[in-house]
């Protein structure tokens, strides 16, 4: 399906319950490139990697837009922001495959989402992402995702080169920051709660690619994997169920570009719930915010303490946090880890002296709201 010229993206329903082939079938398989651009793509950025005499390797990793010698080979740290505009571009269709060594040389390919102005100074190649590139996922609720991991340890730099920018090695899924997902009724190794990170779904997803792969594709796949280091996947079942529901109400836009949300059951003075955590919190001044990662208990009751640089301890607050509801708002992370449920808290201090619950996605919610009665 294509508007004004451009393909339009399948964007996940509010709410899911279904096995994961169900939910590849019909909101995976129809974001993927065609196979043919797919199989060009392909051919490109491999043919540059191999045969360029002195090519220009992006790879994930904390100096973005540094254009560093490692090892005698040139090589860029990026975020996603190179990986999501070769995949947008592949299923586009919106340049020559075969030109896309001239962007790489040109550094006209974004390598960073955006860049702290104390680390600007060593930023020397390539473009940060335009919001409108931004917006073309996030606005949907979708992630861009990688079948061979970029961050796996024992990579040569081409190896990682080829894993971020091969757009063959690129789907699109539900994005955590706009749902909650579970999985039904099964476990894996590693249970993380973003199910575009689940080793079950990426396999499966994988072998989906494979079978839609023509012989020649098929091929340059095969390539791809070997040149990119890749192992082959388990078989894995596309009849186990997942769940995913979207939490529209963390996506109130306010003034100042703030996203709150103030829900019902944490912002009455009525008596708090069964509290079945204590604690005492102190933000420094010198931090300007607080976190607290890997809370067991779903509902905590906290002493805010506020620290200046002179050494001064001052009490806030006192809070009640529940934090599966604050979860449900966007507000706190959910996580499922091999123990179970655990939470991460945010909490930073505004310039005015406010104090906020604040999700790195910057959903927010005044903390004075959950004071305790």
């Amino acid at each position: 399906m294509t508007m004004a010229g451009r393909p339009i993206l399948v964007a996940p329903p509010e709410e899911f319950n279904g096995t994961i082939g169900e939910f590849v079938d019909e909101f995976v398989i129809p974001n993927l490139p065609s196979m043919d651009c797919l199989f060009e793509w392909t051919d490109a950025v491999l043919r540059y990697a191999i045969e360029d005499p002195d090519p220009i390797l992006i790879v994930r990793g904390p100096q973005k837009g540094h254009l560093q010698l490692v090892g005698g080979a040139r090589v860029v740290h990026s975020d996603n922001a190179p990986a999501i505009w070769c995949f947008l571009q592949c299923f586009d269709q919106a340049i020559d495959p075969r030109d896309v060594p001239k962007f790489i040389r040109a550094g006209e390919i974004p390598v960073l989402m955006a860049l702290a102005a104390n680390k600007r100074q060593k930023w020397n190649y390539g473009r940060s992402m335009s919001n409108v590139e931004k917006s073309r996922l996030w606005a949907l609720g979708m992630k861009h995702c990688h079948i061979l991991p970029v961050g796996r340890a024992g990579l040569s730099p081409r190896e990682r080169f080829l894993r971020n920018l091969c757009p063959i090695n690129h789907f699109l899924f539900a994005s955590p920051k706009k749902y909650n997902m579970q999985r039904v009724g099964w476990s894996e190794l590693r249970n993380v709660a973003d199910l575009g990170e689940s080793e079950t779904v990426i396999a499966w997803i994988q072998q989906c690619l494979i079978h839609r792969l023509g012989n020649q594709s098929l091929a340059i796949y095969n390539r791809f994997f070997d040149l990119a280091d890749g192992t082959r996947p388990n078989m894995a079942s596309s009849k186990l169920r997942i769940r995913l529901v979207r939490h529209y109400q963390a996506e109130k836009i306010v003034r100042n570009s703030h996203l709150v949300y103030q829900p019902a059951s944490v912002l009455s003075n009525a008596a708090p719930p069964n509290v079945v955590a204590k604690g005492n919190w102190t933000l420094n001044e010198k931090q300007g915010f607080y976190v607290r990662t890997g809370l067991k208990e779903s509902v905590i009751d906290i002493s805010l303490c506020y620290k200046t640089l002179n050494g001064d301890t001052t009490l806030i607050g006192k809070y009640v946090l529940d934090l599966e509801s604050l979860s449900e708002s966007g507000l706190v992370t959910r996580r499922v880890v091999e123990r179970g449920i655990v939470y991460d808290v945010r909490i930073v201090r505004e310039q005015g002296g406010s104090f906020w619950l604040r999700a790195r996605n910057r959903v927010s919610l005044a903390l004075e709201k959950l004071l305790r009665p």
